[in-house]
C-alpha cells in the first residue's frame, strides 16, 4: 500500500538539490479520478495512464478500480524477488510525479494494489512517455515492505537535465520505524536503481535512536551523471526509564557516508566505500 507520509530526511543544502511541490496522492481511488490529470505538468488523464499498464481496467459497482490483467513487469530487486500478480488487481492507491530523463519529459505513476499471497506488498512503478501518443516505457514492482510511497521531500538532479527520485518502503511496529529508500533514475527509458538506503529508528528501555539521511550531488567533470554523496546520521538519546540491570546504548552520534560515482564503462553507479554495508550490518544487530 502506498502511504501519504514523509520520510524524515535531513537535507544537505548543496548544489544539485532542488525542492519540488508535493503532488496530491490518491488513496482509495474511484472511477471519478479517471477523468482528472495525473500531475501538474502532464496533461495525461489518469484513465489513459492506467490503461497503459492495466489494459482491462474497470470500475466495480462501488466505483472502486480493478483489473484482471497487467502488462509484464519485473521487480526492482531482481528475478528472485518477483511475485506474480493476483488474478484480479484491486487498485488501492495512486501517485504520480513528473521527471526529466536527459531533457525528455517523463511521467512516473505509482500504483498500489492489494498484494498476492506470499508478498508483503505490491506497488507498480510505471515509466510513461506522456507525449501526444502516450507510451508505457517500463514497469517495475518497487514494493519492499508493507507500505510504498514517493519520497515527498526532495528530488536530486544527478545531471543538469536528469532527475533522481526516491521510493520508500516501510513498516511501523512496536518500538521500531524501519524504512528502505530506493534511489531511482531513468536511462534509455528504463527505471534503474542507483542505491538502496536503510533507515531505522528505535525506542527501547532507556534509549531512543533516530537515523536521518542527506543527499548531495557532486559535479562530475565530463561524466554523463554527477556523483551522489549519501550520508546517514544516527543519534542516540537516553530516556528516563528505569531499566534495572539492563544497560541502554550510550548516547552519541554516528555517521556513515559514501559517494556513488558513475562508471562510464560498466554504465552503473559504483560506491566508493562500504559504509552503507556497515550501516546495514549495524541495523541488523539487536539492541
Amino acid at each position: 500500500m502506498l502511504r501519504k507520509r514523509a520520510l524524515v530526511i535531513a537535507l544537505a543544502m548543496a548544489p544539485g538539490l532542488c525542492f519540488w511541490a508535493r503532488a496530491e496522492d490518491i488513496a482509495s481511488p474511484s472511477a471519478a479520478v479517471l477523468e482528472t490529470t495525473t500531475s501538474a505538468d502532464s496533461r495525461l488523464r489518469w484513465g489513459a495512464a492506467l490503461k497503459l499498464l492495466l489494459p482491462s481496467l474497470r470500475a466495480r459497482a462501488d466505483r472502486r478500480l480493478e483489473s484482471p490483467d497487467v502488462r509484464d513487469f519485473h521487480h526492482i530487486d531482481g528475478d528472485d524477488a518477483y511475485v506474480p500478480p493476483p488474478p484480479l488487481l484491486h487498485v488501492t492507491d495512486l501517485a504520480a510525479r513528473d521527471v526529466v530523463e536527459h531533457g525528455k519529459p517523463r511521467l512516473l505513476v505509482l500504483v498500489g494494489v492489494d498484494p498476492p499471497e506470499g508478498a508483503l506488498g505490491m506497488a507498480l512503478l510505471a515509466l510513461i512517455d506522456p507525449g501526444p501518443q502516450p507510451r508505457l516505457l517500463d514497469l517495475v514492482d518497487v514494493a519492499g515492505d508493507r507500505e510504498t510511497y514517493f519520497d515527498d521531500l526532495v528530488r536530486v538532479k544527478i545531471a543538469a537535465d536528469a532527475d533522481l527520485i526516491g521510493i520508500v518502503s516501510a513498516h511501523l511496529s512496536a518500538g521500531e520505524d524501519a524504512a528502505l529508500a530506493d534511489l531511482i533514475y531513468v536511462r534509455d527509458d528504463r527505471l534503474l536503481r542507483l542505491a538502496q538506503i536503510g533507515r531505522q529508528s528505535l525506542s527501547g528501555c532507556g534509549f531512543e535512536t533516530r537515523q536521518t539521511w542527506a543527499l548531495a550531488a557532486l559535479p562530475g567533470r565530463g561524466a554523463e551523471f554527477d556523483s551522489l554523496q549519501v550520508t546517514v546520521t544516527e543519534t542516540v538519546k537516553r530516556t528516563p526509564d528505569d531499566c534495572g540491570a539492563q544497560k541502554p546504548p550510550k548516547p552519541g552520534c554516528s555517521v556513515w557516508r559514501t559517494v556513488f560515482k558513475w562508471d562510464a564503462k560498466k554504465l552503473i553507479f559504483r560506491p566508493l566505500s562500504r559504509d552503507l554495508d556497515a550501516l546495514q550490518e549495524h541495523n541488523s544487530t539487536p539492541r
